[in-house]
């Protein structure tokens, strides 16, 4: 038997998760941008390089597409940058106030 507090309580918790989400989302979008434009490449250039629809990667510095490890793991190549690189500028954005 559920009651109106559990509900709450897990909308609430949906609510946070999905506004984590956005935040993340972003953090990796701002991320690609930035290291992409250091290397004065264009997003077709680099979705090209990479593999991927010039849509995604648009959407992806949006912050509206989600991208796979694997995903971000074949870019890093391109933007000449390892992983860890890639996840401590992520982290820079994402912890930013």
């Amino acid at each position: 038997m559920k009651t109106g507090m559990a509900e709450t309580v897990s909308m609430e918790g949906k609510q946070i998760a999905t506004e984590r989400d956005e935040k993340f989302r972003k953090a990796v979008g701002l991320a690609l941008s930035e290291l992409r434009r250091k290397r004065g490449i264009s997003q077709e250039e680099l979705a090209r390089r990479a593999g991927l629809d010039r849509s995604f990667m648009s959407g992806m510095e949006c912050g509206t597409a989600n991208p796979t490890l694997e995903t971000l793991k074949s870019i890093c190549p391109h933007l000449r940058v390892t992983m860890k690189k890639f996840v401590g500028t992520v982290e820079r954005y994402y912890y930013a106030k």
